[in-house]
């Protein structure tokens, strides 16, 4: 593999001075999706504070509206761990569909200035919410999309980022108790509420504790138990 190491971290500019820089279809140019982690390979961008893969917040379009839009994941564990290392004043992460599903975030908590996070895909299950996500107390924003196998039960243990004032999923299996907006399945929009302080985590807490309240019972339900309540 070592011969090959320049086909991955020549996709990555050298300049130590680049604050921004935004790579679009990276992923689907690798090789090996296996060996996202040689992207770094040699590279030092000490001033680098945002990082996007395939989207660019300040374009008019949005490229992850849909499944097919998204890239094969090639960052795992290994990969984030050299993304640290490589990018040590990170604040900004957008790597929509590019997270495999056994990723462990942990590396990301030596970003100590790392804020912002936008992932997408159905490797972002009520799993690694819990596992990877609620991890991330350092975040203020935080996006997912495209992610079916998010329930009410993983958004709830997103309470633990009490730090976050942005909370923006799409397209993901949530409940209209758990959006607050009536035929609205799926999205959730939250934002830290100047007027009173109130927080994301303060405004999610009570709409998580209904939601898994109300799955509960209606597992319960269904296995033969008592009729859940109406909504």
């Amino acid at each position: 593999m070592a011969q090959h190491l320049d086909m991955y971290s020549n996709l990555l500019p050298a300049s130590k001075h680049l604050s921004k820089l935004v790579l679009r279809g990276t992923a689907r140019m690798l090789p090996d999706a296996r060996y996202g982690c040689h992207l770094f390979a040699g590279r030092q961008l000490p001033q680098l504070q945002q990082l996007a893969f395939g989207w660019d917040p300040e374009a008019a379009d949005d490229p992850v509206e849909d499944a097919d839009d998204l890239p094969p994941p090639f960052l795992d564990s290994e990969a984030m761990q050299a993304m640290a290392g490589c990018c040590p004043a990170l604040h900004t992460l957008l790597a929509p569909g590019c997270v495999t599903e056994d990723a462990q975030l942990a590396p990301l908590l030596q970003l100590t200035a790392l804020s912002a996070l936008f992932l997408a895909g159905d490797e972002i299950d009520d799993d690694f919410a819990e596992q990877q996500l609620a991890l991330l107390v350092g975040l203020k924003e935080l996006r997912v999309n495209l992610a079916s196998e998010l329930t009410d039960v993983g958004v709830a243990h997103l309470t633990a980022l009490t730090g976050l004032h942005s909370l923006i999923l799409e397209d993901c299996s949530i409940s209209e108790d758990m959006s607050g907006i009536l035929h609205d399945e799926g999205r959730l929009e939250l934002h830290y509420r100047e007027s009173t302080g109130e927080s994301v985590a303060q405004q999610l807490r009570p709409r998580a504790r209904r939601a898994v309240l109300l799955a509960a019972l209606e597992a319960e339900e269904q296995a033969g138990g008592m009729e859940a309540p109406a909504r």
